[in-house]
């Protein structure tokens, strides 16, 4: 064990003791040195932290080995023999030092001692004195870095208070035990003191047991550990609730020993409060990107997304695992996938909202969704754009009911118009743009009134009165059934419409128009009372062509009569002749009325229309004249018709006459006067017959017939085809040829088309139409006037009226046929039953009671060798059943004795 310092100045003043315990051989040399110990002793105890004193009394070499790092030895060098006078040993201690620096272990000292001589020294005297030079200086070395550490700690202190007193947040430095070494103004401030008041104190001191155990617990923590701590702490103060942030740092010496902390007090109460409100709003977006029914994406500038909620996921049928695979390519094709990227352009380039039309969505299943989406863009620091934001809602229910209803509403052959408070369209069915004559994209978003409004006339505004604008004002409905509406390119047509007001839940009125083109309608009702004026013409055609007919059949016949007895140079010869001319007339006119009425009995084959033409066309040049020149363009591979060939020959006939006195009318001669017919092989599809009422879709034969006559305004066209209609003179036209033809055509199931301009000629055209049964082909004569015979048979001549029955009676008579005669069917069922069977049963068709188709079905049941005759001007349409009846012709009235006896004569062979 080593004395210590204390147990040195002990013995020094106890000298007995300590010399007894040494045992010196010297007591004078023993004493001085003992007394030089204790000053130096005594010096170290009054003069604590005063290095320059200590250094007087020691050596300074030696203290300046003392205070550096490292090792001391201490050697006691007592010379061998006696002091001499004078020795300068003898006199006190005589110190020597030398140090060496190892790499290892820092600097090495050595310290010698000289003794003043002592030659009968004790050995262990002297190891007595070294082992109390040794405590002594080691005692002193201690001291010595504890004068030094105190000092280094002072000026720590104060540059540490300096530090703290920058700090913004409260801030102090603390030791071991947890007093106040030095705290900046916030700090003490918090504790209602000053700076110099916290120094020395204690948090027992300055704050409620149970904080300041809290707060030693912390320090205790972070002293024992090594290691910062950081706690958050909540604190009432008059303006609410508090957060603090307590950071504590240790502070190590140079053995790494944890000897002081410094710490931190941070009102972080804002900071608390912005992440509250972050995390409530994350909280939030999360609900709102997790729970809403609408799908939110980002997605990079590239178009590939970075994350979706899952209604995005569900509207596409992706996973979220797939989330970094989808790209706008999976999701979009053609025109969908290119808009879309457009409109992305535009976001970036403009920096704005940008709403994305409808558009298809591709499902990883194949299947589609219709979507509308809005798209925004986000920065990153620098302000540049890095991704694109989007929120997109599934509309497919909506546009599948959208097209439901839009399939709906063009179904309809009605025009079905929505408009807005302000008279803007809002939508249009397919039947109102076609026809307005404006497409849907011209209409939709702009004004009625610009459009199409029903009162604009071209060049006018929309009339103050409006009924749909009145409509749309006052919201109540409006029902008009004759109205205009005008086409885009200006045109009006006629309609009736029906205005529906309509209130919406923000009750911002809106209005739904329907409305019915009338043109067709008008169309069809002017065809209507044509044809009624036409059937009223026919009914009355057909009601006096009877009694009419007979007329000139007793007229005609009895003339001829006459002319067989009458003498050749009989003066009277010649008035008959012309009787005869005036019944041929007579008998024309009946036919054209019949013909114009549809009740003309035809007898169709199939027929050329080029061998029509080319075998008329003698006739009909001669017909025209020579200052008119007739041309022809005829189309050989056109196909063939089934018609009347007489009637042919009569609609040809009357349309040339008629262009010719066109020309006439005109005064045109030379070369310009021209006639000009044509035929060619046409089609017409449901566009022309839209547009030419009455016609209808198919294969025809045309004829055209174009003249370069004085032409015709509209008003004369639309009247050219009705009896008796005429531009000519009193007296140089029946108005009976174009509406024959127009009867003919019809009949026939043709169309017949007039166009023409005043001064500018005319065109007719005529749609036969094409045969397509047997093409076998009869050939097309011009009839002639059959030639008489006289021959001996024994006739029936049953006829309700007398005069003609009395003529074809005495005319058969006169050419040597046996007759008999009859006024109704039940009478010459009688004379048969009476009479000796007959050849030749002649009988009108119509007749009261009986008529004759059924009394020849009757007399052939029973007589069946029995040939018939049947005659009428006006059948009622029973020709048919009378041709399909075999041994049996007929003739049609007024008839000649010529052509009465070449049909019984072929009937008898």
């Amino acid at each position: 064990m080593g004395i210590s310092m204390m147990e040195v100045t002990t013995m020094a003043d106890k000298n007995t003791s300590f010399f007894s315990k040494m045992q010196p051989t010297n007591p004078e040399w023993c004493h001085r040195f003992i007394n030089c110990l204790i000053g130096y002793s005594r010096l170290l105890d009054e003069c604590e932290g005063q290095i320059e004193t200590l250094a007087q009394g020691l050596a300074n070499s030696v203290f300046k080995m003392l205070s550096a790092e490292g090792t001391c030895h201490v050697q006691l060098d007592y010379p061998a023999g006696k002091a001499s006078a004078g020795d300068s040993a003898a006199s006190g201690l005589q110190w020597e030092t030398s140090r060496s620096t190892a790499a290892q272990t820092g600097t090495a000292m050595r310290v010698t001692c000289r003794v003043p001589p002592e030659p009968a020294a004790d050995p262990a005297f002297y190891n007595n004195v070294q082992l109390v030079l040794e405590t002594l200086l080691r005692h002193f070395s201690r001291s010595v870095e504890q004068l030094k550490r105190t000092e280094n700690a002072l000026d720590e202190k104060n540059k540490c208070q300096e530090l703290l007193g920058h700090l913004p947040w409260m801030a102090f430095l603390k030791d071991c035990s947890g007093k106040y070494l030095a705290c900046n103004e916030p700090f003490a401030k918090s504790c209602k003191k000053k700076p110099e008041e916290l120094i020395g104190k204690t948090d027992f001191e300055l704050f409620p047991e149970n904080r300041a155990r809290e707060y030693r617990t912390q320090d205790r923590e972070v002293l024992e550990s090594g290691k910062p701590g950081t706690w958050e702490i909540q604190r009432s103060r008059p303006d609410g609730i508090h957060w603090l942030q307590i950071v504590k740092t240790p502070v190590f010496d140079e053995n790494g020993k944890a000897i002081r902390l410094i710490g931190t007090v941070q009102d972080i109460t804002a900071t608390r409060q912005a992440e509250q409100a972050m995390a409530a709003a994350n909280q939030r977006y999360e609900a709102i990107f997790s729970r809403s029914s609408f799908g939110i994406f980002i997605h990079d500038l590239a178009g590939r997304f970075i994350d979706a909620n899952p209604a995005t996921l569900d509207m596409c049928g992706y996973s979220a695992a797939e989330i970094g695979s989808i790209t706008l390519e999976n999701l979009l094709q053609g025109k969908d996938l290119k808009r879309v990227k457009q409109n992305m352009e535009q976001l970036i380039r403009s920096g704005h909202l940008v709403e994305i039309p409808t558009y298809r969505m591709l499902r990883k299943d194949g299947g589609y969704r219709w979507v509308r989406a809005d798209a925004t863009p986000l920065y990153d620091r620098e302000g540049r754009p890095e991704a694109i934001l989007g929120i997109v809602k599934d509309v497919t229910q909506r546009v599948e009911s959208e097209q439901r209803v839009r399939n709906i509403l063009n179904a309809t052959t009605d025009g079905i118009i929505g408009l807005d408070r302000e008279g803007n369209t809002m939508f249009v069915n397919r039947a109102a743009t076609d026809m307005l004559g404006h497409s849907e994209a011209e209409m939709v978003g702009r004004s009625s009134v610009s459009v199409w409004h029903h009162g604009r006339k071209p060049g006018e505004h929309h009339p103050a009165n409006c009924p749909i604008c009145q409509a749309l004002t006052d919201g109540v409905a409006v029902h008009r059934d004759h109205d205009h509406f005008h086409r885009k390119d200006g045109t009006p047509f006629p309609v009736s419409y029906e205005c529906t007001p309509l209130t919406t839940e923000d009750s911002h009125r809106a209005l739904v128009l329907t409305f019915r083109d009338l043109t067709e309608q008008e169309q069809m009702e002017a065809q209507f009372r044509q044809s009624q004026k036409m059937e009223a013409v026919g009914r009355l055609a057909g009601g006096v062509a009877h009694d009419f007919n007979n007329i000139l059949t007793a007229i005609g016949g009895f003339t001829q009569l006459s002319l067989i007895k009458a003498d050749k140079d009989s003066p009277i010869r010649g008035y008959l002749e012309q009787v005869e001319k005036a019944a041929d007339r007579g008998a024309d006119l009946t036919r054209q009325l019949l013909a114009f009425s549809r009740k003309e009995e035809v007898k169709p084959e199939v027929v050329d229309w080029n061998s029509v033409i080319k075998n008329m066309h003698t006739m009909l040049v001669r017909l025209i004249g020579e200052d008119i020149r007739l041309s022809t363009a005829l189309d050989a591979t056109i196909g063939t018709i089934e018609a009347d060939p007489g009637q042919l020959e009569q609609l040809l006939m009357n349309m040339v006459v008629n262009a010719r006195d066109a020309i006439i009318e005109r005064k045109q001669t030379g070369k310009q006067a021209e006639i000009f017919l044509e035929t060619t092989s046409v089609f017409l599809d449901s566009d022309y017959c839209m547009l030419h009422p009455g016609a209808v879709p198919g294969p025809y034969i045309m004829l055209a017939i174009r003249d370069t006559g004085c032409g015709m305004d509209e008003e004369t066209q639309s009247k050219i085809f009705e009896p008796f209609f005429t531009t000519k003179e009193s007296g140089k036209g029946t108005g009976l040829g174009l509406a024959t033809c127009f009867g003919i055509v019809k009949q026939n199931r043709g169309s017949i088309y007039v166009y023409s301009e005043p001064g500018k000629g005319t065109t007719f055209k005529v749609y036969w139409p094409l045969y397509e049964g047997d093409k076998t082909v009869k050939k097309v004569v011009v009839q002639q006037k059959i030639s008489g015979f006289f021959g001996t048979a024994r006739v029936l001549v049953v006829e309700d009226d007398a005069s003609v029955r009395s003529f074809v009676s005495a005319g058969l008579a006169m050419m040597g046929f046996d007759t008999m005669e009859a006024a109704s069917g039940e009478e010459a069922l009688k004379i048969l039953e009476q009479e000796e069977p007959v050849q030749i049963v002649f009988s009108d068709v119509v007749m009261p009671g009986m008529d004759g188709v059924h009394l020849v079905e009757q007399i052939r049941e029973k007589w069946p060798g029995t040939r018939a005759v049947l005659t009428s001007g006006y059948t009622r349409g029973q020709y048919s059943r009378i041709t399909d009846i075999e041994g049996v012709r007929f003739v049609r009235k007024p008839y000649d004795l010529r052509e009465i006896s070449s049909i019984i004569q072929k009937l008898l062979k």
